[in-house]
């Protein structure tokens, strides 16, 4: 029963009991809150928490100190202040105790410590036992703490219902916010969420605050929002967007989210706030997205967004419903890094939209940002919690992003690039999209220089795409990525390792200099060319490990729908050098074990034309008559037609009686001619000269190159080269046709032994 004294009174009555309390009061630093009403302070100038009533019957005198009254007394005191709760508090629904605040309580302006945890009911569960009920009408927050409060702890409470946020911190810095429940509360028989409308904890011009161990949910606007120069704030172990379904100690249940995002860090923050690093939050159930970052220079580690909080999930939720609502991670803003090695893992999850996206359809700039060692649709052990319909990694916008070393799986596209900025992605693993592995609507580097950098790309629908931007200076290099298959060699076949389906793009399938790709075990193919233009392929294994293991694509490229212009292996007016060629190494791919070699999109009116084919190493691949370069050609169209892939540019046929290896000397000597007419062919042609795979027409070796001047047309030339290479009875020649335009002929379709033996020949002579 509380019993209440006129002021007057309570001034006359007892002043010698006030003398003696003031003196005593006014040296310590804790007040203990005995009452919850909501009354002010008396006289908290004094030093002494009570609002002018009494308790119960005296004796003893016991003075009312309320929460408002011990902040109001608090402010009056020099030096630090713990606001501790009484043995004998009320307790109003179950084990909580419950305090109806009808009006703002004055801003904390001293270093004060709320300890919520010495409620009598507490019992080290993080439950939270003192709960504040605002009155959902007005504009304040629930604890306010200003300039003057700077080093403040509030631990071990509820705060809900109010008209703004539940916490709000203005200014000062080393806070520490710590097991507390924004949002609701949490006792021991019961859980009540009824949110605040505004942020659970708002950070406002404050600077290196500890925010650690919340439960943060069923706010009307985001869960924590860093904002006006705020910096090197860090939060770490929360919770945010989930809640117990009921009091026990089971799993967070994807229910009493924010309705804004999980942690907004606004624009006009400041720099290095840090959300996780030593310990991971649970940023989850959020109607917007996990985390909006607004400002530059900001540090996310050892998140796990989207997900259950420490993998336990309700199974009374579908597992999709802890994703937040929009993004996991949505920057738009510069110089952040999101996840690093170890225990600096991200781990997101079933978002709606994307995991993670760097900038916006807007075109701000989001440049320099780092994305690195997260998981992303998937977690450590490999279960799908994937994007399904959405991008892992979307770049809308920015230059110089750097993606590194990530696991992204189980999404509809890996990583999606739209930006017109450069986007640098290396080491990272991007397998089981259904979709595209990864993207490219704008320029950007997969790989690099060092093979260190490589890029594991398998087991996606299309390991590679390139697709649909109009900016022809815009370049996609490709360079020195496991395409279908891990270091290790494991098989991890896309259906298509990469499709180029732009004309607009500068491309760039490896390179010069060991930055060629592995492209293996797709179950189409290895590369599809799809109406490009200029695309460069140089360098690559396609079909086969560097190790020589065979693992064949269907189909090692294609060129369909108007493909012009592309380049496999070198240009048509580069020298080969037949000493140091290094197909795989240098400018010539390594084309092996496939189902079929280089195809064509059959027809007149394809438009496939000026493709260059040379100095590749192409074997093995089909059956003994399979062509290494496919123009659907299966014998020579005497004068040549003008229409058709690469033009039907007729290939090399070799006079059998005037071609022969002789053993002694090593010298090859041959006789040929191509059969078009300059009317349906650029001459001169360049005539490249290769050892067959056994009796198939396909390029094994390259031995050598000629000038086929247009005043040949049709006639015999002569030529001898020495071959440094072993000659057996296997060994046959062939040869391509590539002229002036670029557009290169099929291999020999019927290629010539160079060592004919007795019982076969007849008009070709041996030396006695």
């Amino acid at each position: 029963m509380r019993r209440t004294i006129q002021h007057g009174l309570l001034r006359t009555a007892t002043a010698l009991s006030m003398v003696l309390a003031v003196s005593a009061v006014s040296a310590q630093t804790t007040l203990t809150i005995n009452s919850l009403g909501d009354d002010p302070g008396l006289d908290p100038e004094t030093g002494t928490c009570s609002t002018g009533n009494v308790l119960g019957d005296p004796p003893p005198l016991i003075l009312e100190c309320t929460l408002r009254a011990a902040i109001e007394t608090a402010n009056e005191i020099d030096g630090p202040v713990v606001i501790e709760i009484s043995s004998g508090i009320e307790t109003t629904i179950g084990d909580v105790s419950v305090i109806d605040i009808a009006s703002a309580l004055p801003y904390i302006s001293n270093q004060v410590t709320i300890a919520g945890d010495t409620h009598p009911e507490h019992d080290d569960d993080n439950r939270t036992h003192l709960a504040l009920k605002g009155p959902e009408t007005g504009s304040f927050s629930g604890l306010r703490l200003g300039s003057g409060a700077s080093g403040s702890v509030v631990r071990g409470i509820g705060i809900s219902k109010f008209a703004n946020s539940g916490i709000l911190i203005s200014g000062g810095e080393n806070y520490t916010i710590e097991n507390n429940v924004l949002g609701g509360f949490w006792g021991g028989t019961a859980w009540n969420a009824p949110g605040n409308r505004g942020q659970g904890l708002d950070i406002s011009n404050a600077n290196g605050s500890q925010i650690r161990n919340n439960v943060i949910h069923a706010n009307d606007a985001n869960g924590v929002r860093i904002r006006n120069g705020s910096a090197n704030n860090v939060l770490q172990g929360n919770v945010v967007g989930l809640r117990r379904p009921d009091i026990t100690l089971g799993p967070f249940a994807p229910i009493s989210g924010n309705s804004g995002h999980g942690i907004h860090i606004a624009s006009s923050a400041g720099t290095a706030n840090g959300i996780g690093l030593f310990e991971g939050n649970t940023i989850s159930n959020n109607d917007g997205s996990g985390i909006l970052i607004e400002a530059d220079g900001q540090v996310v580690l050892g998140n796990a967004i989207g997900i259950p909080h420490d993998g336990e999930a309700d199974t009374s939720y579908p597992p999709l419903e802890y994703g937040n609502g929009v993004n996991g991670v949505e920057i738009t803003s510069s110089d952040n890094q999101i996840g690093t090695s170890g225990g600096g893992r991200n781990t997101i999850g079933y978002s709606q939209s994307s995991g993670i996206v760097i900038g916006d359809d807007n075109a701000i700039a989001a440049d320099n940002n780092v994305i690195a060692w997260n998981y992303i649709g998937t977690n450590a052990e490999g279960e799908n919690l994937g994007m399904g319909t959405q991008l892992g990694i979307g770049v809308f916008s920015g230059t110089d992003n750097l993606l590194r070393n990530n696991l992204v799986s189980n999404n509809f596209e890996g990583i999606g690039t739209l930006s017109e900025g450069v986007l640098f992605m290396r080491g990272n693993t991007i397998t089981h999209n259904a979709g595209s592995g990864v993207t490219f609507l704008g320029p950007g580097q997969l790989g690099s220089l060092d093979p260190n950098d490589a890029n594991i790309i398998g087991h996606n629908s299309v390991g590679v795409m390139v697709n649909g931007y109009a900016n022809s200076t815009a370049l996609v290099a490709i360079r020195n990525n496991l395409i279908g298959t891990d270091a290790d060699g494991t098989p991890m076949g896309n259906d298509v390792g990469i499709v180029v389906g732009s004309e607009f793009n500068r491309v760039w399938i490896g390179q010069s200099d060991n930055t060629g790709n592995t492209i293996v075990n797709s179950s189409t193919v290895g590369i599809l060319l799809d109406g490009a233009h200029e695309t460069l392929v140089l360098g690559n294994h396609i079909g086969v490990h560097p190790d020589g293991t065979p693992m064949g694509n269907a189909t090692a490229i294609r060129l369909d729908s108007g493909a012009v212009g592309n380049r496999i292996g070198y240009a048509a007016d580069d020298t080969i050098d037949s000493g140091t060629w290094q197909p795989g190494a240098d400018s010539g791919n390594v084309i092996a074990h496939n189902g079929a070699g280089i195809s064509f999109e059959l027809g007149a009116n394809i438009g496939s034309i000026g493709n260059v084919l040379r100095g590749n190493r192409i074997h093995a691949n089909g059956t003994a008559t399979t062509p290494g370069i496919d123009l659907g050609m299966t014998a020579l169209d005497v004068g040549g037609s003008g229409t058709g892939p690469n033009t039907l540019l007729n290939y090399p046929d070799f006079d059998p009686n005037a071609t022969s290896w002789d053993q002694a000397t090593g010298e090859l000597e041959y006789r040929y001619r191509v059969q078009t007419v300059p009317t349906n062919a650029d001459y001169p042609l360049t005539i490249d000269l290769y050892l067959a795979d056994g009796n198939r027409p396909q390029g094994l070796t390259y031995i050598g190159s000629e000038t086929y001047p247009e005043s040949a047309s049709f006639e015999f030339r002569t030529g001898s080269l020495t071959l440094t290479q072993p000659v057996d009875s296997s060994t046959h020649l062939v040869a391509t046709a590539t002229d002036a335009s670029g557009s290169t002929s099929q291999f020999t379709h019927q290629p010539i032994p160079l060592i004919v033996s007795d019982a076969l020949f007849s008009d070709r002579f041996e030396e006695p």
